[in-house]
C-alpha cells in the first residue's frame, strides 16, 4: 500500500485528526506556491496548483477552528474558581 497522500484524497480528515499539523500544511502551501513560479508551467497546471493551495488554506482554517473549539470545551469543562459558595 503506498504511503502518503494519494491523488484525489482530501487532506482535511488527517489535518483535523491531528496527524498533520498547521505547520506542515503551511509548508505544503509554500512548496506549491514556489512550484507555481517554475518557468514553463502550463496554465492548466498553475490552475491545479492554485486550487490545491486554496484547499490547503481551507484545511489550515479548519484546523484552527477545531483547535479553538477543543480549547473552549476544555476551558468550559474546568470548574470555575470564582463560583459563589
Amino acid at each position: 500500500m503506498p504511503r502518503g497522500r494519494q491523488p484525489g484524497q482530501r487532506i482535511d480528515s488527517r489535518a483535523l485528526s491531528g496527524t498533520i499539523g498547521v505547520t506542515n500544511l503551511r509548508r505544503m502551501v509554500t512548496q506549491l506556491v514556489r512550484a507555481m513560479a517554475e518557468p514553463g508551467l502550463s496554465a492548466s497546471m498553475k490552475l491545479k496548483l492554485v486550487r490545491e493551495v486554496n484547499q490547503l488554506r481551507g484545511d489550515i482554517a479548519r484546523c484552527k477552528v477545531e483547535a479553538a473549539k477543543r480549547k473552549a470545551d476544555a476551558l468550559l469543562a474546568e470548574p470555575s474558581s470564582s463560583q459563589p459558595v
